[in-house]
This record gives C-alpha cells, sequence and structure tokens, in this order.
C-alpha cells in the first residue's frame, strides 16, 4: 500500500462557537469523528448488526460503545491567514458574538467565536486509495450536511468545500440523503442587509417560543403563541403546554400572562392533558420565563384560598425566571433540537431531522432556581413534572408543513423574512 495526502481548502461561512480555554481553530479531533460515522452510515456499515459490508480492513478501531468506527486515515487542519476573535460582550459590535441565546445552549461556560476569512487546509492522509477515494466523493456532501463547535443546530460553525458548485439543488440533495429521503429542505429567504443569525433566532423563536414584537424593552411586548402550541390547538388533541401547567400548579403564578392566575387555575379543572411540548425541538437545562415582576419594594402574600396576591402593581417591569428542568434517573441531561440551519454563502437552509426516540413519553421535572429564595416562598409547589408527548402524538414533518405555512402567514409582514420549499 502506498501513502497517499490529499488536501482540501475549507470555507468558513459563519463563525466557530468553543469555549474560551479551546484553540479558536477548526480541531481534526472534532472533525474526524463525525467524517467517520458519515462515511460509516454511506457505506452502510453496522457493527450492531455485524455487517461490516466488505470493509473490514478500512476500519482501525470501534468505538466504546460498539458501534461507531474509526477508519483507517490521519488528518491535520492547517490554518490559512489570521483568526478573528468574537467575544459576547465586545465594545465593537463587528467584532460581537450575535444574540442568539436559546434555552438548549450551553451551560453558562464562557464561549468565544472564532473566523478565519482566509480559510483552511484540511490534510488527510491514506495507506488505502479505495479509502481515500471514497472520502474525496463524499467530502464536500460532509461538510454540506454538518456544522460544528457549540449550537452548530443553529447555523454556527459552517464549512464547505473550496473548487465544487454549491447550488441550492446540490444542498437539498446532500441533506436529504443524510436525514431522509421524504423530507423537505427549506431556505430561509430575507430582506438585504438583515443578519444571518437575527433571521434565524426569528424564526426558531417563533417555532418554538412565541410570535411576537418586542415594543419596549422593559415594559411591553406583543405576544402571540409559537407555531409549536397553535399547532396543537389545530389538531384539537386536548394538550396544554408546559408554562400553562406551572400557571395553573402554581409553581410560578408570575409567569407573564394575559390572564389572572385564577382564570388559568380554573382552566386547569378542564380535561386538559399537559404534556412538555417544547422538549420534543430541543431540551436544555432550564427555561428562562418573562414573568411579570415589579420592583423590589413589592412584597407578596398568600391567601385563604392558595391564590398569590402583590401588595402593589405600580411599576411594573419584566424579568426573567429560571426554571430548572432534569430528567427522572438523569440520564439524559441535554437533546438538541431537530430542527438544522446551515449557512452556505449567505443562504439559510432549513431542515427537521427526525426526533431523539428515546425522549418520546420521558418524564421530566420542573423546579424553580434552588437560588431563588423568593420564588419558593410565594409558590405552591416545589416542582412539577411533565412527560414528552408521545411518537403517535406528534409527526415532526407534519409540523413543519404546518409552521411554514403559519410563519409565512403570521411573520413574513413583520420582519420580511419569507420561508420556500428548495425545489429542483
Amino acid at each position: 500500500m502506498s501513502l497517499k495526502t490529499c488536501t482540501f481548502t475549507l470555507k468558513q461561512h459563519t463563525m466557530l462557537l468553543q469555549p474560551e480555554d479551546y484553540t479558536g481553530c477548526l480541531r481534526a479531533t472534532e472533525v474526524k469523528p463525525k467524517l467517520d460515522r458519515f462515511l460509516q452510515r454511506r457505506l452502510g456499515i453496522s457493527v450492531k448488526d455485524k455487517n461490516l459490508n466488505g470493509y473490514s480492513n478500512w476500519i482501525q478501531s470501534v468505538s466504546d460503545n460498539g458501534e461507531d468506527v474509526s477508519f483507517r486515515y490521519k488528518m491535520r487542519i492547517k490554518l490559512l491567514g489570521s483568526i478573528e476573535c468574537y467575544e459576547s460582550r465586545n465594545p465593537d459590535r463587528n467584532r460581537r458574538i450575535p444574540n442568539i441565546y436559546y434555552g438548549n445552549m450551553g451551560n453558562g461556560s464562557r464561549t468565544k467565536g472564532y473566523s478565519c476569512e482566509d480559510g483552511m487546509e484540511l490534510h488527510i492522509t491514506c495507506f488505502i486509495p479505495e479509502l481515500m477515494e471514497k472520502i474525496t466523493e463524499n467530502i464536500q456532501d460532509f461538510f454540506i450536511v454538518t456544522n460544528f463547535g457549540t449550537m452548530q443546530g443553529k447555523g454556527f460553525g459552517s464549512f464547505t468545500v473550496e473548487g465544487t458548485e454549491i447550488s441550492h439543488s446540490n444542498v437539498k440533495r446532500a441533506l436529504l440523503a443524510e436525514y431522509g429521503i421524504k423530507k423537505k429542505c427549506y431556505r430561509i429567504e430575507r430582506p438585504h442587509g438583515q443578519r444571518v443569525f437575527d433571521c434565524i433566532k426569528d424564526v426558531y423563536t417563533s417555532m418554538k417560543t412565541c410570535t411576537g414584537e418586542r415594543i419596549d424593552r422593559r415594559r411591553h411586548q406583543e405576544y402571540k403563541h409559537s407555531a409549536l402550541y397553535n399547532f396543537y390547538s389545530s389538531k384539537n388533541q386536548n394538550i396544554g403546554n408546559e408554562k400553562k401547567y406551572m400557571k395553573v400548579r402554581r409553581i410560578s403564578p408570575n409567569l407573564q400572562t394575559n390572564h389572572h392566575v385564577e382564570f388559568c387555575y380554573n382552566l386547569h379543572k378542564s380535561n386538559e392533558n399537559y404534556r412538555y411540548v417544547r422538549g420534543l425541538l430541543g431540551i436544555g437545562q432550564a427555561i428562562n420565563y418573562i414573568t411579570d415582576d415589579t420592583d423590589e419594594s413589592t412584597r407578596y402574600k398568600r391567601n385563604r384560598d392558595g391564590s398569590i396576591q402583590k401588595d402593589r402593581r405600580d411599576n411594573n417591569i419584566l424579568r426573567k425566571e429560571k426554571i430548572e428542568i432534569s430528567a427522572y434517573g438523569n440520564d439524559i441531561a441535554r437533546v438538541a433540537s431537530p430542527i438544522l440551519f446551515k449557512v452556505i454563502n449567505g443562504n439559510i437552509y432549513m431542515i427537521a431531522r427526525e426526533i431523539n426516540e428515546n425522549i418520546y413519553n420521558k418524564e421530566f421535572k420542573f423546579a424553580i432556581d434552588s437560588r431563588d429564595r423568593k420564588r419558593r416562598q410565594i409558590a405552591q409547589v416545589d416542582f412539577v413534572t411533565l412527560k414528552i408527548p408521545s411518537k403517535e402524538e406528534f409527526d415532526i414533518d407534519e409540523f413543519m408543513k404546518y409552521f411554514i405555512t403559519f410563519f409565512n402567514r403570521e411573520c413574513t409582514a413583520m420582519n420580511g423574512y419569507i420561508i420556500r420549499e428548495v425545489r429542483n
């Protein structure tokens, strides 16, 4: 066998987010395992089913989980120019990480963004010509369907291989080949000059959390329910979500609402089934909710019927309340959203991957932040438990079809975006 080295030039489309103690460059230790799993799927290798498809001599080792393989090649990544560093609190807005926080992002460790406009070189060395041929054949598709670093599902850490055409149809073909031929690939069209991650944040927020426009940063917000909430309402499944349940169970009676707490409590007497609905689109360690709160001089009191009353309602301000989330058995810490955003040459693509099978019907615990004594004193209970909807209660592809229609009807006039299916 003769040694062969191939070099691929990578173009970076979006900044790479990493904890501040990591190096800023894309790392081979992250890229190679992902490329190995991608090749394994493309070659039809299943270690679990003892089906190596005739490629046993290409495999160097099998992972501890007994499912993933490592192929016989070496990888090295080299920067072609200087690297730019971005921070969330940089006074220079052009050198600041986009404000695109989500409930399922990181564990609070400080994160930095890195970008190399001159690109990077990916060097792969291999003794097996046939394996190198397969790598070369699949390398572009691999980078099209894969992001890297922190918050990769939201479009960060996007790279492609230079020297090959990347059309809308090529992106669609690669994404469908990876995530399901029956899936649909969408492209988000945005007004000229609108920042990519502002667009992604608005689209994802309207999908999972709420649809609305902040009119005043401290006092008012025009609020509309999310597409996910409206999707369940339209199906008449009589399923309520976790936020409403926390209100009616009095774990957090001051969560911002259009109704009085007593009104929400009375709704609880109906035959409504409650689920952790938002968990279908990703699970983090906590949820931050906007509350209808007052200044520090305000005091709360509990009435005999168990309701909570404020002594004063002047000087209302908006603040966030943290609700901690944990799975029973602690076997699920965090689950990535099935919604993937891919940014290539300024184009924003979106596709829905399959939902993690392990979360269906899984029970989760919602508790007030253990450090928030004031909230714990006024809450009726310390925590509540809810299950994720079952597989029979949610179809991700049906939801995406609903969401595109919902977004283009409810949100396009507000922010100028429109979502279209990518067609051949």
